[in-house]
């Protein structure tokens, strides 16, 4: 007769073959999952949780009109969502590259503008200095 034991490792040895025949992890996975649960579960004094993985709607089912219908709008909403987003996004960023340029035309300016001033303060300071350069000898 089996046990709960035995019953259990039979569906996790059925779970390990069907990973690896079909190269996918998610039955043992799942498997392993219940038992961690089922296991911390008992530990902490509480009652067996039924878990059935089986439940689960299979993809292969057919959906009602209404249910397919209702999941292309969604799709199609989406669509245009994703289009627009993507269509904000490359106008901000090329309203960001104008900003930018024309920032970096300004900083050409004003380093130009920096230059000519430094050279234009040189220059005063030049003859400043040869103004008091001829009032001392004069004075001497």
């Amino acid at each position: 007769m089996w046990t709960n034991d035995n019953t259990e490792e039979t569906k996790l040895h059925l779970a390990a073959l069907e990973s690896y025949s079909t190269g996918k992890i998610t039955p043992l996975l799942k498997e392993e999952l219940k038992y961690y649960i089922q296991t911390r579960r008992l530990s902490e004094g509480k009652n067996e949780l039924v878990v059935d993985f089986d439940t689960v709607p299979k993809k292969s089912q057919k959906l009602r009109p209404d249910e397919v219908a209702r999941l292309e709008r969604r799709r199609e909403q989406n669509r245009r969502a994703s289009e627009k987003f993507r269509s904000k996004k490359k106008t901000e960023v090329q309203n960001l590259q104008k900003i930018y340029q024309q920032l970096e035309q300004r900083n050409k300016e004003l380093l130009r503008e920096l230059g000519n001033l430094q050279a234009e303060r040189d220059a005063l300071y030049e003859r400043v200095m040869k103004v008091l350069q001829k009032n001392s000898t004069k004075t001497d």
